[in-house]
């Protein structure tokens, strides 16, 4: 079974998504597995780059992270990857992402208010090569991780 995820995995991997900091031996008795098992179906899972980190879920809201925009950029062709690596490297440009469309960036950026979001708009506009922007404002976060939820959905599906 290396190589491949099955629905015990995906199990490990839904418990981790509600808590991340759930020891193995929990995990093993709510699964009725064995802690040697549990301990390396995550290892495999880490190997595999299924499970990338045990990490937190901050609000960037109560950081003062208040107003969110998705910003599409149109590039010169030749400059796509200088402008990607521009993006990636400033801390508020969230998520930063490849995509197929006359836009072939789109960065997620976090802002304190309008007045901050605006400025970092226009820093993203200077950059060399980018053509033009367009802004999507976020209204309302519905979600934006992967859940247990999902997970459970895939395991009805997929397997």
């Amino acid at each position: 079974m290396p190589g491949s995820v099955d629905s015990t995995d995906l199990k490990i991997l839904s418990v981790l998504l509600r808590n991340a900091r759930t020891p193995y031996s929990q995990i093993a008795r709510m699964l009725n597995l064995g802690e040697s098992t549990v301990y390396m179906r995550v290892r495999k899972l880490i190997e595999m780059g299924v499970l990338r980190a045990f990490t937190v879920d901050v609000d960037l809201s109560k950081l003062g992270f208040i107003v969110q925009a998705f910003v599409d950029i149109r590039a010169e062709p030749k400059r796509l990857g200088d402008i990607l690596m521009q993006l990636k490297n400033m801390p508020w440009a969230v998520e930063v992402y490849e995509v197929s469309s006359e836009y072939p960036i789109t960065a997620r950026i976090i802002a304190r208010d309008n007045i901050d979001l605006s400025e970092k708009i226009d820093t993203v506009a200077r950059i060399n090569g980018v053509k033009d922007i367009r802004v999507r404002y976020v209204l309302k976060v519905i979600s934006n991780q992967v859940s247990a939820e999902f997970l459970a959905k895939l395991l009805k599906t997929r397997l």
